[in-house]
């Protein structure tokens, strides 16, 4: 499998508005993300997640190092288009993405910027609405609809876009459980069935376990990665981070705690129930 992204010696710092002081975010943060990949980034406020995020499609680049993107270099001004083509963000607040005030307006935004054609415009526009399971809604008014339905319509706008990369950053922070969910299906399907790379910025434990390859950041750093069973193993590392462990991951934990071991270790509740069922039959 190819990479898409690759970023190599990254050092990245912000200048703090009131006294130009220099604030390291980076240093020397080598990551590489394969193509067709469903992968988390976890980590509290502050460990550079999403300042990852936005290096990713180039809407900042490095101080140093390289961040590249199908082997075109985000600090090459001529390379920006095809870069944020390919890579697609969808942020934590969806009015921040949301310019029109009808459904497939908006969706058709994007392609309309990059010189689509009418008529792909309005295929893409149908499909992407589909995908995120908000067709019937094409013709609504933004304004109208709840923050996880603005949510879908925002990553609507990025698919019309035909990314190859989606990264959602924070994308269900704002979301109550059940719109959390949906978003959660939306990238699982993108992923598992149209083979689009998909990065996942989050804080929620229970979302980084359906993916493939789970990231901890921690100051700009690094602290795990490798596939969600393997991270998870790693409890007393995860909780010196600030982050919970996953509910199925808590429940596991306290059955040990009263000398009950399951023969698996379970990631989310559909296996946690599998494994108890199989430990009383």
């Amino acid at each position: 499998m190819s990479e898409i992204i690759k970023l190599e010696g990254v050092s990245f710092s912000y200048s703090d508005s009131e006294d130009d002081k220099k604030i390291g975010i980076f240093k020397d943060l080598d990551l590489s993300i394969e193509k067709g990949s469903f992968v988390a980034v976890l980590g509290h406020n502050g460990s550079g997640k999403s300042t990852l995020s936005r290096l990713l499609n180039g809407m900042i680049v490095p101080d140093s190092g390289t961040v590249t993107v199908n082997g075109l270099s985000t600090a090459d001004e001529k390379n920006q288009l095809e870069i944020r083509k390919t890579v697609g963000l969808v942020f934590q607040n969806p009015d921040n993405q949301i310019v029109s005030t009808i459904v497939e307006e908006d969706v058709a935004f994007g392609p309309e910027n990059l010189g689509v054609e009418r008529e792909e415009i309005v295929s893409r526009v149908e499909k992407s609405l589909k995908a995120v399971g908000m067709y019937e809604y094409r013709r609504h008014a933004t304004t109208k609809l709840s923050g996880g339905q603005k949510q879908r319509i925002a990553i609507a706008g990025i698919l019309a876009m035909n990314p190859e990369c989606l990264v959602l950053d924070e994308a269900t922070a704002m979301l109550d459980p059940r719109g959390r969910s949906k978003i959660i299906s939306i990238a699982e399907h993108l992923n598992r069935e149209q083979g689009m790379t998909v990065i996942m910025i989050t804080h929620y434990m229970d979302e980084a376990v359906h993916t493939d390859r789970c990231i901890v950041m921690e100051s700009g750093k690094i602290l795990l990665d490798g596939s969600p069973a393997d991270v998870f193993k790693q409890k007393d590392t995860i909780r010196k981070t600030g982050l919970t462990l996953p509910v199925a991951c808590k429940l596991t934990e306290k059955l040990a705690e009263r000398g009950i071991e399951l023969s698996e270790n379970p990631l989310d509740e559909q296996q946690a129930v599998e494994a108890l069922t199989k430990l009383l039959s």
